[in-house]
């Protein structure tokens, strides 16, 4: 992972900071502009967090800003570089940045972030346009039309409008009463064209979240589960602002809505305290209560009362509603910062101040760094949410999945085993590791995976149908029909287990049962080419001639380019003695990608022994046959006796009697065929087939 991101955006926020300022620039960044720019940006632009002072006291406002009519630059960029750097190195910002889906957040934040600061620049306090549409409303308007665009999450930006309204802004006063005012209902009729664009938006929203509930099966939940989601997502990424620790990939809500946990005791009683709080202090900290309104009103969409997905909160959720938190700590440090060039405090409390930032800041680099590193892959990841929550199925399936990707299969059977040891109720698992188990040749282990499956499930179809195929690959084929038969009758209108049937009962002999089941998958399925292909070789194998080459016919009308329906042809052909047809057939499915050697070996040996001497080509066969056995370390009996009939069809007797030789002595018992060609190749006679 590139450790590059940990500084997403930090330059180009503090250049904002300057360059608002009136200060030179410190450089360029390649990224270009970020969202913890414009965090800084508000961060700079200074909102109090006192109320203004009495008229009695004067100036003494230990806070001034822009907005307030005083200020000091150097204060208000330590202010901006503090608050971005925080929220730039913050642990909950990781999975936003480095997972490349949710980069989003970063879009959708800066057009959101964008919008906030085009409106503040517009109406600042004591500020009124002479236009009735100024130009910077209608590009806070179009920058939060590109938000909503990026993501739905930036819906609630009318609602932090009128908070902004109220406090820093104070364009709307007087409480409920002061509504009615001439003044607060222009305000208020500011925001229909942003409350019309968020219903839009968030009615779409709301039907992409139904239509995912339904794609994933998701459980829906009671209202007052719901409530407890909420409570439960609003006092999470406070904490974990503060507390960063123990970050994981998800958290499902089953494992954490329970009363054991006890955020989910804790989480109303400190939602509620914490609003007592701050509201029993908005006059004397309003910015208190206007960063938590806005902070719990961003998380709204995502908060519970609208359900997506099985989780019961994301650490990328947390992007922008916490927005406002680094706000107040990036104003506190400039404070600290103010203080010291106002020589209000002395260098030892200046320099308490450098160390206590450098410290938070360096904290939470540390954490990021090592959660970032969690998060290169697959496994790393999942690996984190495994230490967390052991029982998630997620971790095991998703892990699974990765490995059978990978082709990684002693992996895959490992971690399905630990997933069993958590769960072992968990059908899934058992399943996936005998998949995992067949593909390493382990049929055997597969079957009793198979058959534990079916202890928690004994009507699971697809344990029976792959049961069926190990089995098969066992050579245990009454047990493959059995399992065949089974998986047929709990899902008739599966083409598949009626053709694994079919196959199963023509390795039996049953040709005509073969038959039945090949012609049932046909009429579930009329273009079924592998059932055909199937029912052509048993038609075949019967001796009916015309019936397997009009189905063979059939395959090709309906995929002309299917191999391995040329490749049973051409046997099929080389069976009844027809050379000619035979070639073109197998030649036809070399071209189309047919790799088994048995194509080439067959082609060679009617090159070879053909007993129509147009078709016999001794260089050609003696061609294919050397490549079959130089691929095969010449350790091949078959083919070393095409190479040897090869020879001989070119006249080098005493190179196809060594090699016939060979593919003798290569054999377990030997072979009376063997011995005929190595009689005639002795005498000097090459072989004709059929002579």
């Amino acid at each position: 992972m590139d450790v590059y991101y940990l500084s997403y955006g930090t330059l180009p926020a503090l250049n904002l900071g300057l360059s608002v300022s009136g200060l030179p620039v410190l450089g360029t960044q390649s990224p270009g502009l970020s969202p913890h720019q414009y965090a800084l940006a508000l961060n700079e632009r200074g909102l109090p967090l006192f109320s203004d002072p009495p008229a009695s006291q004067g100036p003494s406002d230990p806070f001034p800003s822009k907005l307030s009519g005083g200020g000091s630059p150097a204060w208000e960029v330590a202010a901006a570089l503090a608050g971005a750097l925080l929220f730039a190195l913050h642990p909950l910002r990781v999975e936003s940045v480095v997972w490349t889906t949710e980069r989003r957040d970063v879009l959708c934040g800066s057009f959101f972030l964008l919008s906030l600061i085009t409106y503040v620049k517009t109406y600042g306090l004591n500020r009124e346009p002479n236009r009735l549409v100024p130009s910077g409303y209608l590009l806070s308007l179009f920058c939060f039309a590109l938000s909503l665009l990026s993501k739905s999450i930036a819906v609630t930006l009318p609602l932090l409008l009128v908070i902004l309204d109220i406090y820093p802004l104070k364009r709307l006063q007087g409480g409920l009463k002061g509504i009615y005012k001439k003044e607060s209902r222009r305000v208020l009729l500011e925001k229909i064209p942003f409350l019309l664009l968020s219903l839009v938006i968030g009615l779409a929203a709301i039907r992409g979240q139904a239509l995912e509930a339904q794609l994933l099966n998701t459980e829906t939940f009671a209202w007052w589960k719901r409530l407890a989601v909420m409570f439960y997502g609003i006092f999470y990424y406070a904490y974990k602002t503060l507390f960063p620790f123990s970050l994981a990939p998800f958290y499902r809500i089953q494992y954490e809505l329970q009363l054991s946990n006890p955020f989910i005791l804790i989480s109303p009683a400190m939602v509620m305290l914490i609003t007592a709080f701050v509201f029993r202090f908005r006059r004397t900290y309003p910015a208190l209560l206007a960063v938590w309104a806005s902070y719990v009103t961003m998380l709204l969409p995502v908060s519970g009362l609208f359900q997506s997905g099985g989780h019961i909160v994301a650490d990328r959720y947390s992007y922008l509603p916490t927005l406002g938190f680094f706000v107040l700590l990036g104003t506190l440090f400039g404070l600290l910062y103010r203080g010291h060039s106002e020589k209000r405090w002395d260098g030892k409390r200046a320099l308490v101040s450098a160390l206590l930032f450098s410290a938070v800041s360096g904290a939470a680099a540390y954490q990021t760094i090592t959660y970032m590193s969690h998060w290169q892959n697959s496994v790393s990841l999942w690996n984190l949410e495994k230490k967390y929550y052991p029982k998630e199925p997620i971790v095991y399936s998703n892990m699974g999945d990765y490995f059978l990707r990978e082709g990684s299969y002693e992996d895959v059977v490992r971690i399905f085993q630990e997933g069993i040891q958590q769960l072992p109720s968990i059908v899934k698992f058992y399943k996936q590791m005998a998949f995992g188990l067949n593909k390493l040749g382990r049929h055997q282990r597969a079957v009793e995976a198979y058959h534990l499956a079916l202890q928690y499930d004994p009507n699971d179809y697809e344990s029976y149908y792959n049961l069926g195929n190990s089995y098969y690959q066992l050579g245990e084929v009454p047990e493959a029909i059995a399992a065949g038969r089974r998986a047929a009758e709990l899902n008739p209108n599966k083409p598949e287990a009626l053709l694994s049937l079919g196959a199963f009962l023509h390795a039996a002999g049953e040709k005509d049962e073969a038959i039945s089941s090949f012609q049932k998958a046909i009429r579930i399925k009329p273009d079924y080419v592998e059932a055909y292909n199937n029912l052509a070789g048993v038609y075949a194998m019967k001796g009916d001639r015309s019936l397997a080459e009009e189905t063979y016919r059939k395959v090709i009308q309906i995929k002309p380019d299917y191999a391995e329906t040329y490749k049973n042809m051409g046997f099929f052909y080389y069976s009844l003695h027809m050379d000619q047809q035979a070639v073109e057939a197998l030649e036809k499915s070399r071209s189309l990608g047919e790799t088994d050697p048995n194509v080439s070996n067959t082609l060679a040996w009617i090159f070879a022994t053909s007993s129509d001497p147009a078709m016999r080509d001794g260089s050609k066969s003696r061609k294919m046959a050397l490549d079959l056995c130089k691929r095969t370390a010449f350790r091949v009996p078959a083919f070393l006796d095409s190479l040897a009939a090869a020879y001989a069809e070119s006249g080098d007797f005493e190179q196809a009697v060594e090699y016939q030789t060979q593919a003798l002595k290569l054999l377990p018992t030997p072979n009376e065929n063997f011995m005929m060609h190595l009689k005639s190749y002795r005498k000097g006679l090459p072989w004709r087939e059929r002579q």
